[in-house]
């Protein structure tokens, strides 16, 4: 069933009519939100734990006097990307030891990195003002993410399908610094 589902999600995503997408999509969202592993705990649910911890230990809000700590997760998270990435699934052909190690750990390193370097120089947080503009209004940025990069690679729209991983990056940044800029605007007229 699964195997069929996903045939008929991936041959729908390649044709040109937005009816049958949405047909396939409905279908395969019945179809997952079913399954026994949609209602584990996962990566996500962790981040967000780690987060609520971060909070309450004050890690915020004096990051340099949690140094060691926010160092030991930044490698752990670099560490975690790599063996995901390349080591088990590529040498040993297992993919992340049973959802233990995970790509999605570089999460630490970048958030550990960041409240480091915002701690050493706090000068740079005004600089960095669009960025939060834009993570305050996460949802609607995080929507607007996805109606973009459907609309471009989709088969019923503009269908760009696959591109070189040589203009991933400077797209995605376009695409964020013009969220940040709306978010920007947006948040001078409206809280």
């Amino acid at each position: 069933t699964a195997d069929l589902v996903l045939n008929g999600l991936n041959a729908a995503e390649a044709q040109t009519s937005y009816l049958v997408l949405l047909t396939a999509r409905l279908r395969h969202m019945a179809w997952f939100y079913v399954q026994p592993f949609c209602f584990m705990p996962g990566a996500t649910l962790t981040l967000f734990i780690t987060g609520m911890l971060f909070v309450r230990h004050r890690i915020f809000d004096d990051p340099l006097s949690h140094k060691r700590l926010l160092i030991g997760l930044a490698i752990f998270g670099v560490v975690s990307w790599l063996a995901a990435n390349w080591l088990l699934e590529y040498f040993f052909g297992v993919p992340g030891f049973y959802g233990l190690i995970r790509d999605q750990w570089l999460t630490f390193t970048y958030v550990s990195l960041a409240l480091l370097a915002l701690a050493s120089w706090p000068a740079l947080v005004p600089r960095l003002r669009p960025i939060g503009n834009a993570g305050r209004m996460a949802l609607t940025n995080y929507l607007t993410q996805i109606a973009v990069i459907d609309l471009l690679f989709s088969g019923y729209a503009l269908g760009l399908g696959e591109i070189r991983p040589l203009f991933g990056p400077p797209m995605a940044f376009t695409l964020f610094a013009a969220q940040a800029a709306f978010s920007t605007i947006w948040l001078r007229h409206f809280r």
